[in-house]
């Protein structure tokens, strides 16, 4: 499946053309044409109209933040960011990687990832994970263990670099504990404050915000890339956000 960005179609002779830059196919979505009768389907050898280099950039996306405007090594938040290389996420889908990354952190302490992004190579390398912790402290210290257990098998930990050593965290044990205590009080005040607590002192799981459904959250739903986020909206604005929608 592709997503079509920046895509010009047009009609000619009673065909349809795709006109389109060199990289601008994401494996993100795809395409549905409808026809009245049975379209002829030939295609022909595509050859740019440009040399390569000169078309549009990809656009791609930061891997710790989403930002469109730098890449990976200029993000802010480099010194929370790790590679890891598993053999085994190789067979996974999106969602089965973060949950068995999430289950991994958790039981080592690290809390759940603030960003996951796997990135492959389509022609040769190995799939790598990166991924963002809360706190430069903990991304240092998960560094310093070099190997993460996840779901039996070890994954190496790398920094991310390229090209050039990846700035350096001085160790802070007394940063780290009080890390690792903030992120103790936020999980406690969690299962403290979610209804029908059970004895074990657990607490059942939410529903997910797009669904409702309690089997997943909303980074794992299905209707996860049909929704958007609206950054300083409150509840309040809810009617006025679906009237300007037209929902």
């Amino acid at each position: 499946m592709f997503l079509l960005q920046n895509c010009e179609a047009f009609l000619q002779e009673q065909r349809l053309f795709l006109r389109l830059g060199r990289g601008r196919l994401v494996r993100d979505g795809f395409l549905a044409l409808l026809f009245k009768e049975a379209p002829n389907l030939s295609t022909s050898v595509w050859t740019p109209q440009e040399p390569q280099g000169q078309g549009q950039s990809q656009g791609n996306r930061c891997f710790l933040c989403s930002a469109e405007d730098h890449s990976v090594l200029d993000c802010e938040f480099l010194p929370c960011g790790v590679v890891i290389k598993s053999p085994q996420m190789e067979e996974l889908d999106r969602q089965q990687r973060r949950a068995r990354l999430e289950e991994a952190l958790e039981k080592e302490n690290f809390g759940p990832p603030e960003a996951v992004r796997w990135y492959k190579k389509e022609t040769s390398g190995s799939g790598l994970l990166y991924v963002r912790l809360a706190s430069p402290e903990l991304a240092h210290e998960l560094l310093q263990q070099e190997v993460l257990d996840i779901g039996g098998e070890p994954a190496n930990v790398y920094p991310i670099t390229k090209g050039k050593p990846a700035p350096k965290v001085k160790a802070n044990p007394a940063k780290a504990k009080i890390a690792r205590r903030k992120l103790a009080k936020v999980q406690a005040a969690a299962a403290t404050l979610a209804p029908c607590q059970v004895k074990d002192g657990t607490a059942p799981p939410r529903p997910c915000l797009l669904c409702d459904d309690k089997e997943h959250q909303a980074h794992r739903c299905p209707f996860w890339r049909q929704c958007v986020t609206i950054k300083g909206a409150e509840e309040r604005d809810r009617d006025a956000l679906l009237k300007t929608l037209g929902l």
